[in-house]
């Protein structure tokens, strides 16, 4: 049984929540809108590799994750590539403070980090941890996040490999699926993660 003032303050966020569902934008993962990194015209690199195809149900398109390497297979940016044709760069100086990706406004007008790739200890010739921090609901009164974490290595192959951190297998794939409340994208539900060769590690 709910309690009478957890019935008025739910009462009070769906009255809200309605109120401006007209003036409110749903959490869209087309639109990549990064906090202090630049979005610009996406121009392929001789020595970019894919690490990751990302897709979800609550965009038309797909993102690709790349990492741009050195001589050495070390790796010196991380790139984001819309299937618009639009990129987003960020480097090992953004993991260790948190690169926030993707930002939404919630109803209230409030900055929501919808998605955030954080790492303490990456290295870019050894890689390491890192996790993917996601809203889970950016509705009022209850936002609440989750953690995906993951392992990056550079393999015996020669290829950088993302692996589970819950069970390590593999994976190259990633679909976001989205957290709806009455039909409306508030955040993301989960991260699933799969292995797909039709997935190139050359873009």
């Amino acid at each position: 049984m709910i309690k009478f003032g957890t019935a008025q303050k739910l009462v009070f966020v769906l009255g809200l929540f309605f109120a401006n569902s007209a003036s409110a934008s749903e959490l869209r993962f087309d639109f990549w809108t990064p906090l202090g990194l630049d979005v610009f015209s996406y121009s392929k690199s001789s020595t970019e590799k894919r690490l990751a195809h990302i897709t979800s149900d609550a965009m038309e398109g797909w993102t690709d994750l790349l990492v741009d390497l050195g001589p050495h297979s070390e790796i010196h940016t991380f790139r984001l590539v819309t299937s618009q044709g639009g990129a987003i760069e960020f480097n090992l100086d953004h993991l260790r403070e948190g690169a926030v990706l993707k930002t939404d406004h919630g109803i209230n007008g409030e900055l929501l980090h919808t998605l955030t790739l954080q790492s303490d200890h990456f290295d870019s010739i050894t890689g390491g941890d890192l996790k993917l921090i996601y809203l889970i609901n950016g509705a009022p009164f209850f936002h609440k996040f989750g953690e995906f974490e993951t392992r990056l290595r550079l393999k015996e192959t020669g290829k950088w490999t993302f692996a589970s951190g819950n069970d390590g297998k593999p994976f190259n794939s990633m679909f976001l699926a989205s957290n709806r409340i009455f039909g409306k994208v508030v955040g993301v539900a989960s991260v699933d993660v799969s292995w797909s060769e039709h997935v190139n590690y050359l873009p």
